[in-house]
């Protein structure tokens, strides 16, 4: 089995190598909703800008539930290449592949129907934008199936070691993200529609990309139509894996309801605004999800392979790489 271990080497090194990778893709992902709100802001005018800022708190929601089931799976496929058992993580591949692109579709049809619903009574949204954000945010639902899917191919790919992959399809997929945007949004006219429609295609390249390298890089995971089999048992350790990290993510984002439907209060140029401050905020929590999925892959990894002794070293490099204790290097 072609791959990237982590059993091996400086553990601190070998975390910051791998989470460097994973950083940039975050940041790419997260420039998806960043660029529609830049382009909207520019070319459209401030009440679509604060339509699409409206609807922060939703696709922070389900971004949370990709990420966070994603990196759940990402250690169980860790787990079992740490530990040499190749037929065992292709089926483990094959039901968490298939739970994730379900999730995808529920949410997807979950998001169309509740936009309306959770923008005018849960955010509040004020009526003279609730007509934009809901078409925003209707829109962008149907490339959730994508983003799932994106990202269950790439807890794959960071499960045998290869964090590098997924960044490039996710740099391609922002540069058609801001060539449509401007497209859509400036030379069609097309509002905060086009800018999630730009969206959905940039996320569903990104996800199409992702599955053809996975299958043309690693043979293990090139499965016939009959052998992409759903066991349930391995399903649920998916789930039970990445819950704990989803409930995470998503209680940090149910959390800006709160602020967010006392922004909307104040109006359109206040929820603009908001929007704006808010982008930024979210980039600065990044690199800790980063650092948390790098730990979490290399902690499965050694556990896979019985290096117990390299879990321990590995927590606490982690540690002292997040907390910037000095500028020397871990103990060994």
């Amino acid at each position: 089995m072609e791959g990237r271990t982590l059993t091996e080497g400086m553990p601190w090194k070998r975390i910051l190598s791998f989470t460097f990778p994973i950083l940039m893709g975050l940041l790419l992902q997260q420039l998806y909703n960043t660029v529609d709100t830049i382009v909207v802001g520019n070319f459209a005018g401030e009440a679509p800008l604060a339509a699409v800022g409206a609807c922060g708190v939703l696709t922070m929601a389900f971004l949370a539930l990709a990420n966070g089931f994603s990196a759940g799976a990402c250690v169980l496929i860790a787990q079992l290449f740490g530990s040499g058992k190749e037929k065992e993580m292709r089926r483990q591949a094959s039901s968490s592949l298939l739970l994730m692109l379900g999730m995808g579709a529920v949410a997807t049809v979950a998001g169309f129907f509740v936009s309306r619903f959770a923008l005018k009574y849960i955010l509040v949204t004020p009526d003279s934008l609730l007509s934009m954000a809901d078409t925003y945010f209707r829109i962008y639902a149907a490339g959730l199936t994508f983003q799932f899917g994106y990202n269950i191919v790439a807890a794959i790919l960071r499960g045998v070691g290869n964090s590098r992959a997924t960044l490039y399809f996710l740099l391609i997929a922002s540069g058609i993200n801001i060539v449509l945007d401007i497209v859509f949004v400036y030379s069609l006219d097309m509002g905060v529609a086009g800018a999630a429609i730009a969206t959905d295609i940039a996320q569903a390249a990104s996800c199409f990309a992702a599955f053809v390298y996975m299958v043309k890089k690693y043979p293990l995971f090139r499965w016939k139509l009959k052998e992409l089999t759903f066991e349930w048992p391995l399903a649920k350790l998916s789930l039970k894996a990445g819950f704990p990290m989803a409930l995470q993510q998503f209680i940090v984002s149910f959390g800006f309801v709160f602020i967010q439907r006392a922004v909307n209060s104040y109006g359109e140029a206040m929820t603009a605004s908001f929007s704006v401050a808010q982008k930024i905020e979210t980039y600065m929590i990044l690199p800790a999800n980063a650092l948390m999925t790098a730990q979490g892959t290399y902690t499965g990894q050694n556990i896979g392979a019985g290096h117990m002794d390299r879990v321990i070293t590995g927590a606490k490099h982690t540690v002292m790489i997040y907390t910037r204790h000095g500028n020397r290097r871990p103990a060994p």
